[in-house]
């Protein structure tokens, strides 16, 4: 029942994106939820915005608060995107939503971003929540979780992405994932590009907001994870990338501003060194060396490089590789040229992939050995690893979970 009811929300996806806020605004009223009944921590950006919000979810749990989390994508199953002190959402409470809600969805043309968003509000509401982390989906001014009067907000990096939604330049994009900003509030900011600087520190004003930049300093890239200092204090995460070492500092700015003297230098210590997010430069075997990331875009997929080349010093790759056809994949040829021997383009189905084939000749017409892979090649791939390579399959995140469910079986 409940794969029948995905494919119907899956289905919500083809839908033209809507830029505003009423579509979800009105689906939150028919569903007695004005207003929001727990704080909410909004978090908007091009990268890093799933991890930050996951370290952010994660030290207010080590702090005792019961914490919903709504992020996207999901990488193996949808229940992924809504979960509460990180037990995700279960089916029956997907399946009564949609069953309930599906007349007023369908008369009223909500999207599927919508409909989750939804979603997730109302399942925090009905589970009494302390508060909840929530993640912007694409921008942030016309995003439909822009709907939340927030206590504190985030803004990581701002990089080039959905230009055909968001806009041409940087400062358009960063006009856009600023709209975040209400009133009054509070901002902390990851680092941002020069031109960027100014900018937000004008955007933040107009809105009679507080910035607050965040820095994490002293970073040290290890193949075991990364080594920062934030307030003068060493911290060490499991996780592999400077990039991460901002988000974390990023996420410590928000929880010990939000929970002040309750604020736990130890409690933090100890959980960032555990955790681990999916598909983030994650090291799922060693031997073979085989990573896993889901940088989808230009500025994503250099960090993932400048982080290899660092922590892997003197390894030579071989890629699986899917992307989405509005990436603007000719950014990042010169350097997938540079770091591989060979990419394996594997296929997957979605409405705006970038197909196989084309793909295969994008690289080819760099000069860069590319191959068509084909259902059952996954062990072939890893046996033809030689000496100091590694394999990383990256890039869209519905190849990601077909390859970690076919590693499982191998």
């Amino acid at each position: 029942q409940i794969y029948d009811r995905l494919e119907w929300l899956y289905k919500l996806r083809g839908k033209q994106i809507k830029l505003g806020l009423e579509p979800t605004a009105k689906f939150l009223r028919s569903i007695d939820l004005k207003k929001i009944p727990y704080p909410v921590i909004h978090i908007a950006g091009t990268n890093g915005k799933g991890s930050t919000a996951y370290f952010i979810c994660r030290l207010l749990m080590a702090h005792g608060i019961k914490t919903g989390l709504y992020t996207s994508p999901h990488i193996e199953i949808f229940n992924e995107r809504i979960r509460i002190d990180e037990i995700l959402i279960p089916d029956q409470f997907i399946e009564d939503f949609l069953n309930k809600n599906e007349e007023f969805i369908t008369k009223s043309e909500i999207t599927f971003f919508e409909t989750t968003t939804a979603m997730a509000f109302a399942y925090f509401a009905q589970k009494e929540i302390d508060i909840a982390v929530i993640e912007t989906g694409l921008g942030g001014r016309f995003d439909s979780t822009n709907v939340v009067d927030p206590e504190l907000i985030a803004i990581t990096r701002v990089a080039m992405d959905h230009e055909n939604f968001l806009g041409n330049s940087l400062k358009s994009i960063a006009g856009e994932k600023l709209g975040i900003v209400k009133k009054g509030k509070k901002v902390f900011a990851a680092v941002q590009e020069n031109e960027l600087v100014l900018f937000f520190e004008n955007q933040v004003s107009k809105m009679d907001a507080v910035l607050y930049w965040t820095k994490a300093e002293n970073i040290q890239v290890t193949p075991d994870g990364t080594e920062f200092k934030w307030q003068d204090e060493e911290f060490k995460l499991a996780m592999l990338g400077s990039h991460q070492a901002g988000n974390a500092a990023l996420a410590l700015d928000v929880v010990s501003e939000y929970l002040g003297n309750d604020f736990s230098i130890n409690k933090s210590r100890d959980i960032l060194a555990q955790i681990i997010w999916p598909a983030r430069i994650e090291v799922v075997s060693r031997a073979p060396l085989i990573i896993f990331d889901s940088a989808h875009n230009a500025a994503g997929f250099e960090m993932l490089m400048e982080t290899l080349d660092i922590a892997f010093q003197g390894y030579k790759w071989i890629g699986i590789m899917g992307i989405m056809a509005d990436k603007g994949i000719d950014t990042i040829l010169p350097s997938l040229k540079r770091h591989f021997r060979k990419i394996w383009c594997k296929p997957f189905k979605y409405h705006r992939a970038l197909s196989a084939v084309e793909l295969s000749e994008k690289l080819k017409d760099n000069d860069i050995d590319a191959d068509i892979m084909i259902s059952g090649d996954l062990e072939k791939v890893i046996n033809s690893l030689q000496s100091g390579e590694g394999l990383i399959i990256f890039g869209t995140h519905y190849i990601l979970a077909e390859i970690r469910n076919e590693l499982e079986f191998l």
